[in-house]
C-alpha cells in the first residue's frame, strides 16, 4: 500500500495547488483577451524550452541520484548547485548579448522570461528534493504557498493594468519568494559553487541525453502554439493554449500525482532488491496510473461543453470545446509514454535512444502542423499531436524492451475499460445539464459508476482495499485499548 499512501499524499500535495492553478487558467480566461492569453502563453512557451533544454539534466539527475548519496549529501547537493549557477551565468551572458537583436517592442517579455526561467528553475530544483527525500508534506506544502502567490499576485497586477505582464509577474513572485525561504532549510550544507567532479560527470552523462531528448519533447508538445501564432497569430494561440492547458492541468495532473510517488519507489526497488522488483513494483504503478487516467479522459471529452461553459470566458469556450476530446487523447498518450513506457530507458540506463523517439514524433508533429495549421486552424494542431503522440508511444514501447522491458499488460485493464464505458453511459445520460452544481453532479454521478465497476472487476483491488481497512479498524481497536 506504499504506492496508494503515497499517491494519496501527493494527490493532496498536487491535488489542491493543481485546483488552484485550474481557477487561474479560468479567471485569467476572463481577465485577458485572446490576444494577452496567446502573448503570455508564447512567454511560457520559450521558458519551457530553456527549461528543457538548460537545466532538465539537473532536474533528472537529482531524482535519479540522490537516493544513492544519502551518506554524502552535502558534496552531492554542492555540485546541483555549482550546475544551477553555471546555466544561470551562460544564460545571462547569452541574453544579454542578444538582446540587441531582439525586436524592442519584445525585448522586455524576452527579459521576463529569461529570469522566469531562473526562478522557476530553483523552486523546481527545491521540489525534486523533497520528492528525492520522499517528503510528500512539504513538498505540498510548497506547491500550495506558489500556487496561492501566484494566483493572487497575478489577478492583483492583471487589475492593475500590466496585462499578460502581471500575469508572468505573479508566476515570478509565486514561485521565486517561497523558494528562496525554503532553500535555506532544504539545501542547508551545500550552500557553496565547489563541485565534485565525479558527481558531476555522472549527472551530465545520464542528464545531457535526456536534455536532447526533452528539447525534442519540448517541439513535440509546445512547438504547435507557436507555430499557430507565428502563422495565425497570438490569438489563435492564445485559443488554442486555453484549451490545452485545461486538459494538462487536469489530466496530465492526476498521472503527474501517481509518478510523483511512483518513480521514486520503482528506482528504490531496482537499487535495493534488483529487476525483479522493480519490474514487480512497475506493474502496480501502470496499474494505478491507467485506474486515474483513462476514466479522467473519458469524463474530460463527455463533459467538454459543460466545462468550457462554466470554467471559460466567452472568447474560448467554442474552440476548447473542439479541442478538449483531441487534446485528452494526446495528454494521455505522452502521459502513459512519459511517466511508464519511457521508464526502459531510465532504469536501463540507455537514455540515448529516446533521442531518436522524440525526435521521430517531434517531426511529424511539426510536420502537421505546417501542413493542417493553414487549412484547419488550431484544430490542425490538435489533430497533428494526436498523431506524434501515437508515434512516440509506439516507438517507446518496441525500442524499450531490449534496455529493460517494462510490462504493458496489468490484470485491471479490463475493470478500466468498462468501469470507463459505465462513466460515459452515465455521462451521456445525464448531458444537457448547465450550471457549476449541474456539472459537480454529473462528476459525482460518473465517477461513482466508474469507481462501482471497477471495484466489482478488480477483485485484486477489492481485496487490497479491504485488508487496508482491517489494518486500520485493528489499529484503531488497539489504539482505543491502550
Amino acid at each position: 500500500m506504499t504506492l496508494v499512501k503515497h499517491s494519496l499524499l501527493y494527490a493532496l500535495a498536487r491535488g489542491v495547488p493543481g485546483m488552484l492553478n485550474f481557477v487561474a487558467l479560468a479567471v485569467f480566461s476572463h481577465l485577458l483577451d485572446p490576444a494577452g492569453y496567446g502573448q503570455y502563453a508564447l512567454v511560457i512557451a520559450i521558458s519551457t524550452l530553456l527549461n528543457s533544454v538548460l537545466f532538465e539534466w539537473l532536474h533528472l539527475g537529482l531524482l535519479r541520484y540522490l537516493p544513492t548519496e544519502a551518506a554524502d549529501h552535502p558534496p552531492f547537493l554542492r555540485t546541483i548547485i555549482a550546475g544551477y549557477g553555471l546555466v544561470v551565468a551562460g544564460t545571462a551572458v547569452l541574453g544579454a548579448l542578444s538582446l540587441p537583436f531582439v525586436d524592442a517592442a519584445i525585448r522586455p517579455l524576452v527579459g521576463l522570461a529569461l529570469v522566469l526561467t531562473w526562478g522557476q528553475v530553483w523552486f523546481e530544483l527545491t521540489l525534486e528534493l523533497l520528492r528525492a527525500r520522499l517528503q510528500p508534506v512539504a513538498y505540498g506544502a510548497l506547491s500550495l504557498t506558489r500556487a496561492v502567490l501566484s494566483l493572487g499576485l497575478g489577478v492583483v497586477l492583471v487589475r492593475a493594468g500590466l496585462g499578460s505582464t502581471g500575469r508572468l509577474l505573479g508566476l515570478l513572485l509565486g514561485a521565486l519568494l517561497p523558494g528562496l525561504v525554503w532553500s535555506a532549510w532544504c539545501w542547508r550544507g551545500a550552500a557553496a559553487l565547489r563541485h565534485d567532479r565525479t558527481t558531476m560527470r555522472t549527472l551530465l552523462r545520464y542528464g545531457l541525453p535526456l536534455t536532447v531528448t526533452f528539447a525534442f519533447s519540448f517541439i513535440l508538445s509546445t512547438s504547435d502554439r507557436l507555430l499557430l501564432g507565428a502563422l495565425q497569430g497570438a490569438a489563435a494561440a492564445g485559443v488554442f493554449s486555453v484549451g490545452m492547458d485545461l486538459a494538462q492541468q487536469s489530466l496530465v495532473l492526476l498521472m503527474s500525482i501517481v509518478n510523483l510517488a511512483a518513480y521514486p519507489l520503482a528506482v528504490r526497488a531496482m537499487n535495493e532488491h534488483g529487476e525483479g522488483a522493480a519490474r514487480e513494483q512497475l506493474v502496480n504503478n501502470g496499474a494505478l496510473l491507467l485506474a486515474v487516467s483513462v476514466p479522467a479522459a473519458v469524463g474530460l471529452s463527455v463533459l467538454a461543453p459543460q466545462i468550457a461553459r462554466v470554467a471559460l470566458g466567452a472568447d474560448f469556450q467554442g474552440a476548447a470545446v473542439q479541442l478538449i476530446p483531441w487534446v485528452s487523447l494526446s495528454a494521455l498518450l505522452l502521459g502513459f509514454k512519459a511517466y511508464h513506457l519511457d521508464l526502459s530507458f531510465q532504469l536501463g540506463q540507455n537514455t540515448k535512444q529516446q533521442i531518436w523517439i522524440v525526435l521521430m514524433a517531434a517531426a511529424v508533429n511539426v510536420g502537421l502542423n505546417l501542413l493542417l495549421i493553414p487549412r484547419l486552424g488550431y484544430m490542425g494542431c490538435a489533430y497533428a499531436s494526436v498523431a506524434a503522440a501515437s508515434v512516440a508511444v509506439l516507438l517507446s514501447w518496441l525500442w524499450g524492451r531490449p534496455s529493460f522491458p517494462v510490462p504493458v499488460w496489468f490484470p485491471n485493464i479490463p475493470a478500466v475499460l468498462l468501469g470507463s464505458a459505465a462513466l460515459w453511459l452515465v455521462e451521456v445520460r445525464l448531458g444537457g445539464g448547465r450550471g457549476t452544481l449541474a456539472l459537480l453532479g454529473q462528476v459525482v454521478a460518473g465517477g461513482a459508476a466508474y469507481l462501482g465497476c471497477y471495484l466489482a472487476l478488480s477483485g485484486a483491488d477489492r481485496a487490497r482495499l479491504r485488508a487496508w481497512w482491517t489494518g486500520r479498524s485493528r489499529t484503531a481497536r488497539v489504539g482505543e485499548a491502550t
